[in-house]
C-alpha cells in the first residue's frame, strides 16, 4: 500500500500476500479518484489496526499486572499456611504432602 514513482509520475499500488508471493494491485496514478480513495481507505485501515493493537496491548498489560498480583497473593497465602502447619506440629517430607509428627 504505497505510492511508487515510475518515471516522472506517482502511482498507487495495494500489496497483498498470496501464500509466499506478494501481489501488487494497480490502483491508479496520482490525482485519480480511484487511487486517492484507495489510499484513504488504506490509511483508515492502518489507523484502525493500530488502535486495535494498542487496545490489545493494554489489555494484555493489565492482565499481566493482575496475574502478578494473584501470584504474589498465592505465595503469601502459601507462606502463612506453611507457618501455621509448622506451628501445629506438621512437617513436609521432600516437598510432598504435609505430615503430622509423632511424639
Amino acid at each position: 500500500m504505497s505510492w511508487e514513482w515510475r518515471g516522472q509520475r506517482r502511482y498507487y499500488y495495494r500489496a497483498r500476500r498470496d501464500g509466499d508471493r506478494v501481489i501488487k494491485e494497480y490502483m491508479g496514478p496520482e490525482g485519480s479518484v480511484m487511487a486517492e480513495n484507495a489510499a484513504e481507505e488504506d490509511a483508515k485501515m492502518r489507523t484502525t489496526k493500530a488502535m486495535l493493537r494498542r487496545a490489545e496491548q493494554e489489555r494484555r498489560q493489565s492482565f499481566e499486572v493482575a496475574q502478578a498480583q494473584v501470584t504474589a497473593m498465592g505465595r503469601m497465602v502459601s507462606d502463612v499456611v506453611s507457618d501455621v502447619l509448622l506451628a501445629a506440629g506438621y512437617y513436609q517430607h521432600r516437598r510432598g504432602p504435609w505430615r503430622r509428627r509423632r511424639k
